[in-house]
């Protein structure tokens, strides 16, 4: 009788830790299941941005359109920064001014500048590579980070044609969309913080619609993105894409 009932609770053991096995993913995976919930054929959303730094809180708002993941359009329509637009194409990106109608290449240095002073710089913007052609990815374990169970994934970039040497996910494991992501040098000093706070659904795709960003090289200083109206394979004004259309 003992002998039937070891032999029972063995084979449940067994079975048990073939299944987790079966399915546990490699961080491979788990970066790939991310990016594909990310990734949508196009999109348009609407939102706010709220700034808070030295200088109090500031607000904005935004319309930007994705086609793919290579190109991208954001319009400010805030009172200050109104008509202001952001234009990425494949790995290119571009600035108007509408006061000056004056349009600007983004490249070397000015990447590292602040957009419109918020904790985001215009090379967080940039990049048109998978997560995995610029980084190797290893599974450091399992927490929990918002109430959310969360697999913590170590990035460590390829080469130094990337803004942040280093970085570490949390991803939920079951939406497989970030959760919290640290930026790091290469020296292990913080860089930058993010956050997701509220998400929706949106034809299968799990969507941050509130995320706070914190430059970690400014004193008490962070970023919220609020999207209000989001919307997957939207109707695109013609030249939405074109340099031609920023004027």
């Amino acid at each position: 009788m003992h002998t039937v009932k070891r032999t029972t609770a063995i084979s449940a053991l067994l079975i048990l830790l073939i299944t987790s096995m079966v399915s546990a993913l490699s961080p491979e995976q788990v970066i790939s299941k991310l990016e594909e919930n990310l990734l949508y054929p196009s999109s348009r959303s609407e939102g706010r941005i709220i700034i808070n730094d030295r200088f109090g809180e500031r607000k904005s708002s935004y319309v930007s359109y994705t086609s793919g993941k290579d190109n991208s359009m954001v319009e400010f329509t805030g009172k200050e920064e109104a008509g202001q637009k952001i234009l990425r194409l494949d790995n290119e990106l571009y600035l108007y001014y509408p006061d000056a109608e004056e349009l600007i290449r983004l490249q070397g240095a000015a990447l590292k500048q602040s957009v419109i002073g918020s904790d985001m710089s215009y090379e967080d913007m940039a990049g048109d590579k998978s997560i995995l052609d610029s980084y190797r990815v290893s599974l450091e374990g399992e927490e929990t980070v918002n109430g959310k169970a969360c697999y913590k994934v170590q990035l460590e970039a390829k080469s130094r044609d990337v803004p942040y040497q280093n970085q570490i996910f949390w991803i939920d494991k079951e939406t497989f969309l970030y959760v919290k992501i640290v930026q790091l040098a290469k020296s292990g000093k913080e860089l930058k913080e993010i956050t997701v706070k509220k998400t929706m659904e949106a034809e299968g795709h799990i969507i941050p619609v509130d995320m706070i960003i914190r430059d970690m090289l400014k004193k008490n200083s962070s970023t919220e993105f609020i999207v209000d109206d989001f919307e997957i394979n939207p109707d695109i004004p013609e030249g939405t894409f074109n340099l031609q259309g920023l004027w």
